[in-house]
């Protein structure tokens, strides 16, 4: 039995102001605390292992503590146009201690401590410009998230891991109805950006998106749904820090990690009647160079490691 303990408190504020038709103002302001003194992964076990016996102790603790400010606004204009505004800062304070030992009767063997502070400010702005005119509705916007993370690792390990990203998308889409067939269609590009210890990244990345809807009757309706995206690798996995995670297992990091781009297209179709709804929904996706765990073996130690693989196909 390992014992498993997680502390969660939640709090907001919120500000409200509306002019009905007119204007709308929202301000938020809250903060998440967690903390673990004894993690999901934590155990106490023992290893049988030739004519050994070794005891298992491994306990990780965590605490973050992670105050946000969100402003949201919004603005009606003269014909049928409308203004939307987001802006959302964030600071995350994190903290993690690890202690790790496999002993056995003699006490000798394997002990490992590993301290990791971190520090996270980040801020996302988003402004989307909406209008409608005779055939449909046009829409517009620019959405950018910058982060700064400053992560210092002590312990068996001691290092300071200093890293800048950013991403910025920019998008249209218009929306119209030809007699049964409401369909959309959007262009957009997205722009990922990371910094590490003088090493830079930039990638580009077209995110076209096609919606289709059509009713024939009342009874039949078909969906069909397609856009190209893209996905960053997150910070953790980018820095050029390698832990111990047992007396067999090392984990590192990998600065060289590429945004992964992927494509998702969904097709439904439904029927209903007075008693009875039948739905038929299927998705196929790829995945190019996405980001996934593998594990070698260096002769001494497994080790684990997130890289860009060569594709992920999914069909649902």
């Amino acid at each position: 039995s390992t014992k498993f303990k997680n502390n969660v408190l939640n709090t907001s504020i919120n500000y409200s102001y509306v002019k009905p038709e007119k204007s709308a103002l929202n301000i938020a302001l809250r903060n998440s605390f967690n903390d673990s003194p004894n993690s999901m992964s934590d155990r106490n076990s023992i290893l049988y292992q030739d004519n050994k016996v070794y005891n298992i102790h491994d306990n990780l603790k965590t605490r973050t503590n992670a105050p946000a400010l969100d402003i949201y606004y919004q603005q009606s204009l003269k014909h049928e146009q409308n203004l939307y505004f987001n802006i959302v800062g964030t600071y995350i304070d994190s903290d993690s201690h690890r202690i790790y030992s496999m002993t056995n009767e003699s006490k000798s063997g394997t002990e490992i401590l590993a301290d990791v502070d971190g520090s996270k400010y980040s801020v996302i702005g988003e402004g989307i410009y909406e209008r409608k005119i005779k055939s449909g509705q046009l829409t517009a916007g620019i959405k950018h998230t910058q982060a700064y993370v400053e992560n210092r690792y002590s312990g068996d390990q001691n290092a300071i891991v200093n890293m800048n990203t950013a991403e910025t998308y920019v998008f249209g889409e218009y929306q119209s109805r030809f007699k049964k067939l409401d369909w959309s269609i959007g262009i957009g590009v997205m722009r990922t950006y990371h910094n590490q210890d003088n090493r830079s990244q930039e990638k580009y990345i077209f995110r076209p998106t096609l919606s289709l809807s059509f009713r024939p009757n009342d009874r039949l309706f078909f969906r069909y749904n397609g856009y190209i995206s893209g996905y960053a690798p997150s910070l953790s996995d980018l820095n050029n820090v390698t832990q111990t995670m047992d007396a067999y297992q090392i984990r590192k990091g990998n600065p060289n990690l590429k945004t992964a781009s992927f494509c998702s297209n969904t097709l439904s179709a439904s029927w209903n009647s007075k008693y009875i709804n039948f739905e038929l929904f299927g998705r196929y996706s790829y995945d190019s160079k996405p980001l996934m765990e593998e594990i070698s073996f260096d002769g001494t130690n497994f080790v684990h490691q997130m890289n860009n693989q060569k594709g992920f196909h999914r069909l649902q």
